[in-house]
């Protein structure tokens, strides 16, 4: 059931990135991080599949388990920082002031290198998961201690929100409302059936309704206002001067306007 879970991730991220990679954008910072997100993504997405049909296809000794089982909550942890990351710039898009982004960022790294903290002590003590002789994974008493670090990211989130709710765009509102019911859903389907793993397509399907309400804009349309920017004039007067097509220029020029 883990694997198909992947499978079916591995699917709607790959029709994702070819759609993504497809249309041209603005390289942007927010671009850049949601390329990464993307890339992090797909890696995590094959590398669990790899381990979980590994470790129960073949009898490897504890240590490597443990070391694969770590290298696959940090791998996994650290998409989730990437694509915290990328809803933050979005957020942020609009700010003048660069303060506005580095405080953010440096919370994630804080929040992820604890994280790696605790799986490293992991190691040791199996408190998360350990294996008790070769071929063998088991979960340990607090299994699920990794993924609460998801929520000190998502309350991060949520403070960036609040402090800029006056420079929000539709788009960042919408896709904070319809994230909501894909986490609820993918946790509800967890508890339901605890050998379904939700974690990577919960974070796919999410990517999904970021690509659909930031990533999919058009090349020259301004995602604050909605409407055609400078490249898009210029882009419109190259192409009717190809075409040898009459037309009329209107320059408007407003003086001492504050908004």
């Amino acid at each position: 059931m883990t694997t198909i879970g992947n499978c079916f991730a591995l699917l709607i991220l790959a029709i994702t990135m070819i759609v993504f990679f497809s249309i041209k954008y603005h390289i942007t910072k927010a671009s850049y991080y949601y390329t990464v997100c993307l890339i992090f993504t797909l890696v995590s997405a094959i590398a669990n599949t790899i381990r979980i049909e590994v470790t129960t296809r073949f009898t490897l000794d504890p240590w490597t388990i443990k070391l694969c089982a770590t290298a696959d909550f940090m791998l996994m942890l650290l998409t989730t920082s990437v694509l915290a990351l990328y809803l933050i710039s979005k957020i942020c898009e609009h700010c003048v002031d660069n303060e506005n982004f580095f405080i953010p960022k440096f919370a994630l790294a804080i929040i992820f290198l604890l994280l790696c903290s605790v799986l490293i002590a992991n190691l040791k003590f199996g408190f998360i998961f350990y294996s008790p002789a070769p071929g063998v994974y088991k979960e340990g008493s607090i299994y699920y201690l990794p993924y609460l670090f998801i929520i000190p990211q998502i309350s991060l989130i949520i403070i960036c929100c609040l402090k800029h709710k006056k420079i929000l765009t539709n788009s960042v509102k919408l896709a904070l409302i319809e994230s909501v019911p894909v986490v609820c859903l993918c946790i509800l389907s967890k508890l339901l059936y605890d050998n379904i793993s939700v974690f990577v397509l919960s974070i796919v399907l999410i990517e999904l309704i970021f690509f659909l309400n930031f990533q999919n804009h058009r090349i020259g349309v301004n995602s604050l206002t909605n409407l055609n920017g400078s490249r898009s004039f210029f882009k419109e007067i190259n192409t009717r001067i190809k075409k040898q097509t009459k037309f009329k220029v209107y320059l408007i020029k407003l003086q001492n306007l504050s908004i």
